[in-house]
């Protein structure tokens, strides 16, 4: 390619990098403001559309459950939760309280599962890291396992 006067036109590296941060700058903001203009019409829709009122399936909630704040409580009160327990996040010591209630069982992941193996001799787990020990609990017939800390 030749300009006007038959000559190769030639640019400074920096000045090539500049046009290259700029082109990308305006495209970058460009972009965003379709997407943002897409993603904003998506959730509108998307919120018009839901039924934010279905109940939870408790009307209480634990402090493992961690609801902090005014916007949570409102959330979990348009789904019917009637008492909540101060939420661990806030508290000073996590002691004697279940941080942590999951499906996943260690008991099964090891073959200790009491519903498999109900004579099974191990009637005591525990997790330990660093400082902290923690005790788990098993609901089998719920299928959970439940983390408490150990003071």
């Amino acid at each position: 390619m030749t300009g006007d006067n038959g000559e190769i036109p030639f640019l400074v590296a920096g000045e090539l990098n500049a046009l290259r941060r700029r082109l990308l700058d305006e495209l970058t903001a460009l972009r965003l403001e379709v997407f943002g203009k897409e993603r904003q019409a998506a959730v509108v829709s998307a919120v018009a559309a839901r039924d934010d009122t279905y109940p939870y399936m408790d009307s209480h909630l634990g402090g493992e459950d961690n609801v902090t704040n005014s916007l949570s409580r409102r959330f979990w009160e348009m789904h019917g939760v009637t008492g909540f327990e101060p939420a661990n996040d806030l508290r000073r010591s996590l002691d004697g309280l279940t941080v942590m209630t999951t499906p996943y069982c260690l008991r099964r992941e090891i073959g200790v599962c009491f519903k498999d193996n109900p004579d099974d001799k191990i009637r005591e787990l525990y997790l330990h890291r660093v400082n902290f020990r923690y005790r788990l609990d098993f609901d089998c017939v719920g299928c959970r396992m439940r983390v408490v800390k150990v003071e």
